[in-house]
């Protein structure tokens, strides 16, 4: 875990204050007891995770739950705003459709009982590839998989994402995910987004290749774009796999809003460009090229895409702000080497200079295998 998120209360009174809230939740529960209680060495940079296992008797008959609380976390943060309760909404929203989610359970408001806001899911098992060490990197879970294993992977997860696009989100009542702010269209106001979380981000210490990027978008902005429910990060890092590859759940929907559905497809594209040969991996063996993924997401979703490039550069400037951030956060905590050269060249810069045709120099810049600054 490269940046630890604070939660606002020692992990022991968490535990505790968990234990008693859990038990008020579970009224009829007897001798209930929490067996575990910790966060991931994986914790990421966004909400605070934590594993729990409970046990309890309710007539006679012994009970056992495992479950992840997501947390808001205080202090330095990531993102300029926190919500997990809109998190729990889409989840709940989502628990009605076709679309494999965690099944939420309850949403907590008071500070009081973990420090800050939370929600509770039920615990799905089953293996996530990993973004930290990549995927790609020799040791990984992919990388211990036969080539037609991990192209039925990348298919199912593809197979998700198509499905997610045909939702009615009318039905669904998920009309409160649409991004808000200035612009006549999804596109626009998704940039208007990001260019106030750079703002936020960055100061006056601004970056080129995100500058020129935003430029770019500006002057290429499609229009007439169909509007679906666009999950936000899509990736098979926010992808629980079973022993037979299949897409056991989908998580992580913070950035749920209404857009085209290529904005998905242009993230699944940009990240795993980045992941792989923006950090010094060759694609596996068994994954599609990129070519071979739209060609594929056209045949599940009957579209002719338009717009993947566009939304690819656009994935590349929300996840170089995004970087951009958590390298100032790891420098403040001295995790990595105060090198302000990282944060103008990394692999999401890098991966984004690409897609503009943008030029950085490469003995500048952060090598993520190593934390260290490029030779």
């Amino acid at each position: 875990m490269l940046f630890d998120n604070k939660i606002g209360i020692s992990n022991s009174d968490a535990e505790e204050n968990f234990r008693e809230w859990l038990s008020r939740r579970l009224p009829a529960a007897e001798h209930l007891i929490v067996k575990k209680f910790e966060r991931p060495q994986d914790n990421g940079f966004s909400n605070i995770t934590i594993l729990i296992d409970a046990a309890w008797q309710e007539n006679d008959i012994d009970h056992f739950q495992s479950m992840v609380a997501r947390v808001e976390p205080v202090g330095e943060t990531l993102f300029k705003h926190y919500d997990v309760e809109f998190q729990f909404n889409v989840l709940k929203k989502l628990a009605t459709s076709d679309i494999a989610v965690p099944t939420v359970l309850w949403y907590e408001k008071n500070p009081d009982v973990l420090g800050a806001p939370f929600f509770v899911m039920e615990h799905v098992n089953g293996e996530i590839p990993s973004d930290d060490p990549s995927f790609a990197a020799p040791g990984s879970w992919v990388m211990s998989l036969e080539p037609a294993q991990r192209a039925l992977l990348v298919d199912n997860g593809l197979k998700s994402l198509a499905a997610i696009h045909t939702l009615d989100w009318k039905e669904l009542e998920l009309d409160f995910v649409a991004r808000k702010g200035h612009g006549d269209t999804a596109a626009q106001r998704e940039l208007a987004h990001y260019e106030d979380f750079y703002s936020w981000t960055v100061g006056d210490d601004s970056c080129e290749v995100i500058d020129k990027a935003i430029s770019w978008a500006k002057a290429n902005l499609p229009r007439d774009e169909e509007v679906v429910l666009s999950w936000g990060d899509s990736r098979i890092g926010n992808m629980i796999f079973d022993e037979s590859f299949s897409v056991v759940s989908v998580i992580d929907w913070e950035g749920a809003t209404l857009s085209s559905p290529e904005k998905d497809l242009g993230h699944w594209l940009h990240l795993s460009r980045a992941f792989t040969e923006e950090y010094g991996f060759d694609l596996p063996e068994g994954f599609p090229s990129r070519e071979e993924v739209i060609k594929r997401y056209e045949e599940l979703t009957g579209k002719i895409t338009k717009n993947v490039h566009f939304y690819e550069v656009m994935s590349g400037i929300h996840g170089s702000i995004q970087a951009n951030r958590a390298l100032r956060l790891m420098m403040t905590a001295e995790v990595i080497p105060n090198d302000p050269n990282s944060l103008r060249n990394n692999p999401f810069t890098r991966a984004l200079a690409k897609l503009i045709g943008h030029e950085i120099p490469e003995s500048e810049g952060l090598n993520v295998i190593t934390g260290s600054p490029n030779k």
